[in-house]
């Protein structure tokens, strides 16, 4: 596909791409707001671990590590921190080992900036509490192991005579009662010894974690600025528009410009008609704006000597694609080259050269296909333009059907030697059979294609109709199209004219 296609494309979906653009941005921008903003900051803790005595060394400060660092997400922290900076989302922390060092690097992601500092002094106020809890409950219990050894000791020495004013010595013991005052007196060593090294350690490493470098509290949320996001969805917007405005675009199977339909159908236009809204009343004879257009129309089919048509049908897929107008434009530039010219409304379900030409329509081709009148009762002539006319004459249900009668195709026959040309304002192909059952009779016919209008499909099936019944398809004509440059030089050609009013001339819009 050429840039030149894509960009027409473009131009012509571009409420799509705007719509998808502005929905996208706007969903990019709610969804950011309700979004809080997020900070990353980052503090480092010191946990001095004991250098001698006490519990062993080996692997000390990693255990220490490891116990912090499910003392940091522990519930009773987390809900602690929330409490204190009134958080309603849980964020999210980090506690890392700085490598051969006594540092702890702490990382809290949240919507609070003074978070990394608020959890490091949580940390530091109750690091007895988390972390030597146990420990204290052990203490206490060799407290009470002491005590308790102590009272047995005092009811042992009074049981051996050891106290009081009779007391004796340790001299007149008995050898039994020597070893077991020996072995409490020992026990009792022992459990003094080890709650006063358990009392040391507590009291070393109850403040052994401290705050050495409180976090920057940052004053612009982590991650990209919020209009580098908006920039980004605005990007990004636009792609999904113009995927958007492809899509569309191939769903939809319309023809929107000239070249698209000529692409399409594999020839040439010999005749684009412009649109021009100002063209909206019956024909005068007089100068029009799409006067050129037509001229050109008449050349590309009627100027080739001999070969030119006697007969032709102009046809359209659809209605609703401008074929009558173009008919009745067609006839009075003919006409204005000396040519004898007949329109045929054969249209008998919706017709409208009466209308275009201003003439009755009581008698008509179907008075005279009903055998009701004769010929020349049934022919009107247009004095301002000289064109000759067939309407359509009254119509019933059962009026389309004469169309493929032969007294119509003797009619044409006849016709034929009396008129130096003669067009047929035929049905929509596509819609009824009457317009096929025509084609069959005359020497050629033109496919009037809508810009903007007509659909592929419909192009494909109306040439087929025209190709299986054996008739000559003289061209393709675009009506609308989006060339306005010949148009405008004459509109404003005439109106320096004398002639009647522009605004009299019939319209490319026309429904027919």
């Amino acid at each position: 596909m050429q840039i030149s296609t894509l960009l027409r494309i473009f131009w012509r979906r571009k409420f799509v791409i705007l719509a998808t653009i502005i929905l996208t941005m706007g969903v990019a921008y709610f969804v950011q707001n309700l979004i809080p903003d997020q900070y990353e900051v980052t503090a480092y803790l010191r946990v001095r671990t004991p250098q001698d005595g006490g519990w062993p060394n080996t692997g000390y400060a990693d255990r220490l590590n490891n116990t912090y660092q499910y003392v940091v997400e522990s519930d009773v922290v987390i809900g602690e921190l929330m409490d204190r900076l009134g958080l309603t989302e849980e964020p999210k922390i980090e506690l890392v080992s700085v490598p051969n060092s006594e540092l702890l690097e702490l990382t809290v992601e949240g919507s609070d900036p003074r978070l990394a500092n608020v959890l490091a002094e949580i940390l530091s106020e109750r690091n007895r509490e988390l972390y030597f809890g146990y420990q204290t409950t052990y203490s206490e219990q060799l407290a009470r192991d002491v005590a308790r050894a102590e009272i047995e000791l005092d009811t042992l020495l009074e049981s051996l005579n050891l106290v009081g004013p009779n007391r004796i010595t340790r001299n007149d013991l008995s050898l039994e009662d020597l070893d077991q005052l020996q072995a409490l007196e020992g026990r009792l060593d022992d459990l003094r010894y080890e709650y006063e090294q358990v009392r040391t350690l507590e009291n070393t490493q109850a403040s052994s974690l401290f705050l050495v470098q409180p976090a920057t509290e940052p004053e612009e949320p982590a991650g990209p600025p919020r209009l580098v996001i908006l920039a980004t969805a605005g990007v990004l917007s636009l792609i999904l528009g113009l995927g958007m405005a492809l899509v569309f675009e191939n769903m939809d199977s319309k023809l929107y410009t000239s070249e698209e339909i000529e692409e399409f159908v594999g020839m040439q236009a010999i005749g684009k008609i412009p649109a021009n809204r100002a063209l909206s009343q019956p024909v005068t004879g007089g100068p029009f704006p799409t006067l050129e257009s037509f001229r050109q129309l008449r050349a590309n089919v009627f100027s080739v000597g001999e070969a030119a048509p006697s007969t032709l049908l102009i046809a359209s897929a659809e209605p609703k694609e401008g074929k009558s107008t173009i008919t009745a434009n067609t006839a009075q530039v003919l006409a204005r080259s000396d040519n004898k010219v007949l329109v045929i409304d054969a249209d008998l379900r919706i017709p409208t050269q009466h209308e275009l030409f201003g003439l009755k329509n009581n008698v008509g081709l179907s008075s005279f296909l009903n055998s009701t009148h004769r010929l020349n009762q049934v022919i009107q002539t247009h004095e301002k333009t000289g064109v000759d006319v067939m309407t359509s004459g009254p119509i019933d249900a059962q009026s389309a059907e004469l169309v493929a009668t032969k007294r119509m195709k003797s009619l044409l026959r006849h016709l034929t030697q009396v008129y130096d040309i003669i067009l047929i304002d035929s049905p929509a192909l596509n819609a009824v059979a009457d317009g096929i059952e025509l084609a069959a009779y005359v020497d050629s016919a033109v496919l009037v294609i809508a810009r903007g209008r007509s659909k592929r499909a419909s192009i494909v099936r109306a040439m087929e109709q025209l190709d299986f019944v054996g008739t000559s398809l003289s061209g393709i004509v675009v009506n609308r199209s989006e060339s306005k440059r010949v148009q405008s030089y004459y509109s404003s050609k005439s109106t320096t004219s004398s002639t009647p009013q522009y605004a009299d001339s019939p319209t490319t819009q026309a429904p027919a």
